[in-house]
């Protein structure tokens, strides 16, 4: 996650010694979905308690939510009154800040997505919500901010 920041780190953080990070391209929207309930399924088969999906707005959580819902058992949080539970939980980056997950798998982390500043320190945000697990997926071009090994 530090490498995510580069130069715009100016704080001291402490590494972790845990798997590292993967990246997961899907040739299709559809394939990346399916990629996801693999992943999601591959974490609740690990143990992990709470699983953060993450995606960039609330538009793309709700999107998301509408078509992986019959798939896999999960929740989605858009706004203050959604509580956390444990398990499943689809949820927008902006709303995650100050939330911890077993494991977080970070949704549509491509060159549309994540472009600007403000959206290299939203995907630093969802990438920082992981206890111990931490999978990216993307459809097309990844986000120039994963192009520096992650």
């Amino acid at each position: 996650s530090q490498r995510l920041l580069g130069n715009l780190q100016n704080f001291n953080s402490f590494e972790r010694h845990e798997e590292e990070p993967k990246v997961i391209c899907g040739k299709t929207h559809d394939e990346l979905i399916n990629l996801l309930v693999i992943g999601i399924q591959e974490c609740i088969g690990k143990g992990f308690e709470s699983i953060g999906v993450i995606c960039k707005n609330r538009m793309d959580a709700e999107e998301l939510y509408m078509k992986i819902d019959e798939m896999v058992s999960c929740k989605l949080v858009i706004d203050d009154e959604c509580e956390i539970e444990k398990g499943v939980t689809i949820i927008p980056g902006y709303m995650s800040k100050g939330l911890e997950f077993d494991a977080v798998l970070a949704f549509g982390v491509d060159s549309v997505n994540y472009t600007s500043n403000f959206d290299r320190k939203l995907l630093y945000i969802a990438c920082t919500r992981a206890l111990h697990h931490l999978k990216l997926y993307y459809c097309g071009e990844k986000s120039k901010f994963l192009h520096k090994r992650v």
